[in-house]
């Protein structure tokens, strides 16, 4: 994702970095089982790469791929690149993968920058594996819509015109061929989110 000055100098610290890591294992932990030993994985809107380190020491991966479209952030994340974890400049809702290359696909609150979000939600069902999971925690428009989210929306830069709802996020989610077995809504830091977890069907 692209982001503006604020957004990349509050997601390049350790404070930023440790906040997402907790979150990570606090909401997908419950979840490790579903994906299978020796598993090859996909982060999208991956940053600096912490989050996909915080996928690893959950997950028990044979390798992770993480794309961003920011050049700046992907460059962060290459220094710390390792024989199963590749770093790439990439479009979530254009991806150069094969169908049914991964079992699972990760998003730590990314879709809601995507302005393609639906095309993106394709392009995930369509590079995972049938059985392969969806992994989301990410925000709706109707996180700035109230209290702190509208401070939010005028010092970050998103797609607002063309930001889902949150039922709308739903309902198209089983419309590109998943079951949802997990969907939780969250309060966090005051702003609005949640967590969902489906499966290809």
């Amino acid at each position: 994702m692209i982001v503006n000055a604020i957004e990349f100098t509050a997601m390049n610290n350790p404070v930023w970095w440790a906040m997402q890591r907790r979150l990570i294992h606090q909401r997908w932990a419950p979840h490790r089982g579903i994906i299978p030993p020796h598993s090859r994985a996909l982060e999208i809107g991956c940053g600096s790469g912490h989050g996909a380190y915080a996928i690893t020491e959950l997950f028990p991966l044979e390798e992770i791929y993480a794309i961003d479209l920011d050049e700046r952030m992907i460059a962060r994340a290459k220094k710390r690149e390792s024989a199963n974890m590749h770093f790439e400049v990439g479009d979530a809702s254009r991806m150069r993968y094969r169908d049914n290359t991964f079992d699972g696909v990760f998003d730590s609150g990314v879709m809601h920058h995507i302005p393609d979000w639906k095309n993106c939600l394709l392009e995930c069902a369509r590079v995972l594996k049938f059985g392969g999971v969806l992994f989301m925690m990410d925000f709706s428009i109707e996180t700035f819509e109230h209290a702190l989210g509208k401070i939010f929306k005028r010092a970050t830069v998103h797609p607002y015109e063309d930001m889902y709802h949150e039922q709308e996020l739903i309902d198209h989610v089983k419309e590109v061929g998943f079951e949802i077995v997990h969907y939780t809504r969250h309060q966090r830091y005051l702003l609005k989110n949640f967590t969902l977890i489906a499966e290809k069907k």
